[in-house]
């Protein structure tokens, strides 16, 4: 203990500078396991703590402190360090004073002891409540808030979107989700095998509020991400209420049709969900998509043609319908690079011929259908009133296909941050 006499009295002195010196040393030293248990022996945790529910003590120092405490975090006592960090982060104004505390307390609740301790005392509502507030330092409060709810916070989150119908509670329950999510791959296999899907296509089968309607399809859309859950996606029913979505919205509200083809565009990534969507009513969608006067839009309607069109039955029931058109008119008035590269991309897998096999299937299977039975598409009143041009001929060349497996960019929440889908 003598060894750590100077440091000690250092880190007591009445001049910043030495106590800064020694918090310095401290951080660069803290990396060695030789040094860390003696230091913490020598009482040098007991004066970190104290600088710490010092009031009058420096912002600086203070956040030097909680960085030494960082670095020792792993031989610590959580329920020593709580206290004092929950009233900082009540209290202080500083961000930098306030990221180093969340890092500590991510640290910190990776042990499961802590985190019971953590939540015992109030930590997740505090996190949550400061989320609200900071939305600059939504990052830093989502890592250890996201630790914290691996027990049993996303059952609560659940819990309220499957009984509570207090639409501000919602709102604020799916935008946390989708910043728990957005990052971490374990978090949403958690949330969906916490069992989130039912709620979710509850509220988007039931929910007129274009705000919420918003939300459910960001958080799908997050869910999403991760390739395991596409076909859970599908099979929790959350295709059709989407279709419906883009039908129903068409011309009235950008924002969902944008979310929602971005949706389908991520789940068929997987070549399950491509043949569950053959004959599904997504064509006559899609082609006033591209026709939409939206540029947004139009680039989502045409990545989803690029993934759906990997499938023949899907690109027949395509190319007969004459989408090739409006995607060469798109391609044609297109100025920047990137919207027409998925033009183009969607244009080059809808036109690969399809295969005789296939063509002969689906002359076989609407054969056996009645007159009535084909006609009655036609014959029923659609939302749309845009008339559609007649389909253009099958190319003669085949195209090699182009194959895209990346989504485009997810818009969370009310700023203005891009999430990309990796895969």
């Amino acid at each position: 203990m003598s060894a750590f006499g100077p440091l000690l009295n250092d880190l007591v002195s009445p001049d910043g500078l030495d106590r800064e010196n020694a918090l310095q040393y401290i951080i660069n030293e803290a990396a060695s396991p030789q040094f860390v248990m003696p230091c913490v022996n020598s009482g040098a945790l007991n004066i970190l703590m104290a600088m710490l529910r010092n009031e009058d003590e420096s912002p600086y120092l203070q956040t030097c402190a909680v960085w030494a405490l960082y670095f020792t975090h792993n031989i610590m006592l959580s329920d020593q360090v709580i206290n004092p960090i929950i009233v900082i982060l009540h209290n202080s104004y500083n961000m930098d004073l306030n990221i180093k505390c969340l890092s500590l307390i991510t640290n910190l609740s990776t042990s499961e002891q802590n985190r019971a301790v953590l939540n015992q005392k109030g930590v997740s509502r505090l996190l949550a409540e400061m989320i609200k507030s900071n939305p600059d330092m939504v990052v830093h409060i989502a890592r250890p808030l996201r630790n914290m709810l691996l027990d049993r916070g996303v059952v609560t989150l659940i819990s309220i979107l499957s009984n509570t119908f207090d639409e501000y509670i919602v709102r604020e329950a799916l935008s946390l989700l989708i910043t728990l999510c957005v990052n971490s791959d374990l978090m949403r296999k958690i949330v969906v095998a916490s069992g989130a899907l039912t709620p979710l296509v509850y509220l988007l089968r039931s929910q007129r509020d274009p705000d919420i309607l918003d939300l459910t399809l960001k958080v799908l859309i997050t869910l999403s991400l991760s390739a395991e859950n596409e076909i859970k996606l599908l099979n929790s029913g959350a295709i059709f209420p989407v279709i419906d979505i883009l039908n129903v919205c068409y011309n009235q509200n950008n924002s969902l049709l944008e979310q929602a083809t971005l949706l389908l565009s991520n789940i068929t990534c997987n070549s399950e969900v491509q043949k569950s969507l053959r004959f599904c009513g997504l064509v006559q969608p899609l082609q006033d998509l591209l026709r939409s006067n939206d540029k947004g839009v139009q680039v989502q309607a045409a990545r989803l043609i690029t993934n759906l069109c990997l499938d023949e039955y899907n690109r027949s029931e395509l190319l007969d319908a004459g989408t090739q058109q409006p995607l060469e008119a798109l391609i044609a008035k297109s100025r920047d690079i990137e919207s027409k590269s998925v033009f183009q991309a969607a244009l080059s897998n809808l036109i690969i011929p399809v295969s005789d096999e296939v063509q002969n299937a689906i002359i076989d299977q609407f054969g056996s259908m009645s007159i009535d039975d084909m006609l009655s598409p036609m014959m029923s009143e659609s939302p749309f009133s845009s008339a559609h041009s007649s389909p253009s001929p099958s190319p003669s060349v085949p195209v090699k296909p182009v194959q895209t497996s990346s989504a485009p960019s997810i818009i969370i929440g009310s700023g203005n941050q891009s999430f990309f889908n990796s895969r």
